[in-house]
């Protein structure tokens, strides 16, 4: 079957709401905007698994969903990993489907 335009967006934003379908990630996406961003480039994964006070492997599994699925980035600092918010667009997906659907139901 081949993929129009339309079907390929649906599908982006099928899988931008499965990554974001999770109740830890959404508490990342909480920490990144409330406490690393601000004044920073983004949030170290030390920092972000103290903060939610849950294990370092498990947050760091949760960032790489994200990761890759386009809401977040990474970059190495010396032995550190800092994520920050990556695509706009993704951001920008979600906000037009909040518009699109507030008040429908």
């Amino acid at each position: 079957m081949l993929l129009n335009k339309n079907t390929d967006k649906y599908q982006k934003a099928a899988r931008l709401f499965k990554a974001l379908g999770n109740p830890t990630r959404l508490r990342i996406l909480n920490v990144l905007t409330t406490h690393c961003c601000r004044d920073t480039a983004g949030c170290c994964v030390v920092d972000i698994h103290k903060k939610l006070k849950l294990p370092q492997p498990y947050v760091s599994k949760h960032l790489k969903v994200l990761s890759e699925n386009g809401i977040l980035k990474y970059r190495r600092a010396g032995n550190k990993i800092i994520y920050s918010f990556s695509a706009p667009e993704a951001l920008s997906l979600l906000g037009e489907y909040i518009k699109q659907y507030k008040g429908c139901c």
